[in-house]
């Protein structure tokens, strides 16, 4: 009869015994025989193979790494009743980071448990298999602004979107290039495009950031370029005639000035003047140092005979120019007079007062008034008036937009807003045009918000009104987790005899001291902004008395941007002593917002504040004689600073 072999268990091993049963005799003779079974026997049991089923693996773009993306639920088929489960943390890895299509996949991580687990062995799953598709990389153009006639320069610009740590050098080939879309500064004015080209990469796939459609401005005809050609040898001639003081022992208290010195009248017919002079350009590269310094010395002497009368009454009472407490919040948003806590709180305790909502237009500086003829004896000038309360009125759309943030290095920053203040245009005739001041925050103000994501509004040409208005409503408007950008530039002045310094908007007049913004009321204003990051950038003379606490040095090794946000961050960087603010070896802006937006368009991720400006230091501090500061102002928590930060917001609608 036919018999059976058993095992003694049904579990794996080796050298297990095997019991016969089963067998017996058959046959006419069976009887004379009795049957003995073998005894000894054994054979070995080995595991049986468990596969996983019932998993998908997800493409995904290159991002550096072999990580894959698991989908579905892994199951298994143990036999019979056996009593096994599917357990661990399943984990997925491309067989390389590169692109490519149907890339093999295997899978690690998966454990089984139970009764009769030991007498499975897992297998991964088979024939998984994803792609990986390029990255996107962005050809980012400097923006550009040039005046008819300028020769066109070499576009510059960066690629941004390297993953994992990669970069331009390390994950491309090629030559980076990018092209006008102007054929010469002599085109029609307005907005050009500026292309970026000549690399290639294996993972990546390359396309035009959305501002390069826009990066280059043609302004038309520069109103500074009215000198005639005798105008250099003019200005060099005039310089043989200036004796040099020594240099001043510090750029707070005696500074060299950030204008070129009026060599001929201005042009009739020049926009937006009725007569008076012109700081014009110079090319400071083409003067000696001597010639430099006299040419520093004389716009110091002529600055200072303009404004004596003005500075003689502020050295006596130095608050000719300060502005009243505000005592309602529509006070404060006509600019007259300065934000209060108790006017933020009856601000906040407005339903519907405040909001982020759209994008919000600034009033365009109303149209100078013909100048009064001048007198020995100015007339009276009457300072501005608190507005009394009154009933609140509707709803003002708030100062800035909000726009999405696509991509930000620190998130933590909620919106990232920049006010643009620059003027270059004064009702009174004896205070000189100056030739950039409103390219420069035009210039800056695109920069920061096409490279670094912040929401901006341009102040061309405000007045004192204007400007207080803004600082105002920031105050109103901005919460802790913001973060805000004020830059300026036009004239400024300083008295001697008290160290304090002076902002001269459209609207001041060079004899009357109440119609200048002084450092005090705007240290006030920004005092009162409640964004954990506040930055003023003065680009203008006596700008580094703004600096009134410490100074901020680079921070060496590695920081943590949480610690630094997490304190109260309020900085000055200035130009430090005076500068020409129209230096035609910088494409028609000042040295140092030439360095600062050089700097800034080359930040990647985010840098400290103290950073970025050693490099600016540096860069100007090598071409003229003055030193840009960078400190605190009041209200600044020790080991605070101001972070630079990569941001991209969607587009403006």
């Amino acid at each position: 009869a036919a018999g059976e072999a058993s095992f003694a268990d049904k579990n794996v091993g080796q050298r297990k015994v095997v019991t016969l049963s089963g067998f017996a005799l058959a046959g006419a003779d069976a009887g004379n025989y009795s049957l003995t079974l073998p005894t000894g026997l054994s054979a070995d049991i080995s595991p049986a193979a468990l596969t996983i089923s019932g998993l998908t693996v997800a493409g995904k773009v290159y991002d550096g790494t072999r990580q894959a993306t698991l989908g579905g639920t892994g199951a298994i088929a143990p036999l019979g009743s056996d009593e096994v489960s599917l357990g661990g943390s399943a984990q997925a890895l491309f067989n390389d980071a590169n692109v490519g299509a149907a890339k093999p996949v295997t899978v690690s991580g998966y454990t089984i448990s139970g009764a009769d687990a030991s007498n499975y062995v897992l297998q991964p799953p088979v024939s998984l298999s994803a792609s990986i598709t390029p990255a996107t990389l962005r050809y980012v153009a400097q923006p550009l602004q040039l005046f008819a006639g300028a020769s066109l320069p070499t576009a510059t610009g960066q690629v941004e979107g390297f993953v994992n740590g990669e970069s331009q050098a390390s994950a491309t080939t090629g030559t980076l290039n990018f092209t006008l879309g102007a054929s010469s500064s002599l085109d029609p004015a307005g907005r050009y495009g500026v292309a970026g080209g000549g690399l290639l990469a294996s993972n990546y796939v390359f396309v035009q950031d959305p501002a390069n459609a826009l990066a280059l401005t043609l302004l038309g005809e520069n109103p500074a370029a009215v000198q005639n050609q005798a105008g250099t040898a003019t200005l060099i001639q005039s310089l043989q005639t200036v004796t040099a003081p020594a240099p001043p022992a510090s750029p707070l208290t005696s500074g060299l000035l950030d204008l070129t010195r009026p060599l001929l009248p201005i042009v009739a017919g020049m926009p937006g003047r009725a007569g008076g002079d012109i700081f014009g350009g110079v090319d400071v590269s083409s003067l000696s140092d001597a010639q430099l310094q006299g040419l520093l010395s004389a716009r110091d002497n002529y600055k200072r005979a303009l404004f004596s009368e003005a500075t003689e009454r502020l050295a006596k009472d130095p608050g000719l120019a300060d502005l009243p407490g505000c005592v309602s919040v529509a006070a404060a948003r006509l600019g007259n007079c300065l934000i209060t806590p108790e006017i933020k709180r009856q601000a906040q305790a407005m339903q519907g007062e405040v909001s982020v909502g759209g994008q919000a237009s600034v009033p365009a500086p109303a149209a100078p008034a013909a100048p009064a003829a001048q007198t020995s004896v100015p007339a009276p000038f009457v300072p501005p008036v608190a507005v009394a309360a009154a009933p609140v009125p509707a709803p003002v759309a708030p100062l800035f937009g909000k726009r999405r943030v696509k991509t930000a290095a620190l998130p933590q920053i909620e919106r990232k807003l920049a006010l643009l203040i620059g003027v270059d245009r004064y009702t009174d005739t004896d205070i000189p045009l100056l030739g950039n001041a409103v390219g420069d925050a035009r210039a800056v103000g695109g920069l920061f918000e096409t490279q670094l994501g912040y929401e901006t509004v341009l102040l061309p040409n405000a007045s004192k009104q204007q400007v207080v208005s803004a600082l105002n409503r920031l105050a109103l408007e901005l919460g802790p987790s913001d973060s805000v950008t004020i830059y300026y530039a036009g004239h400024g002045a300083v008295v001697d005899a008290t160290g304090q310094g002076y902002w001269q908007l459209s609207d001041s007049n060079a004899k009357r001291p109440e119609s200048w913004l002084s450092n005090a009321d705007i240290a006030r204003l920004i005092s009162q902004i409640s964004a954990s990051q506040v930055a003023l950038i003065s680009d203008s003379c006596y700008s580094g008395t703004l600096v009134s606490g410490e100074r901020i040095r680079v921070t060496p090794g590695k920081v943590d941007a949480g610690q630094v946000l997490a304190r109260r961050s309020l900085v000055v960087m200035s130009s430090g002593g005076n500068e020409p603010v129209f230096d035609d070896g910088k494409q028609g802006h000042s040295p140092f917002a030439w360095s600062l937006m050089k700097q800034l368009g080359g930040l990647g991720n985010w840098q400290m504040g103290g950073n970025v400006f050693e490099r600016v230091r540096f860069a100007v501090a090598r071409e003229l004689p003055q030193r840009p500061q960078y400190g605190t102002i009041a209200g600044h928590q020790t080991g605070g600073d101001y972070l630079f930060e990569q941001r991209q917001l969607d587009v403006r609608p």
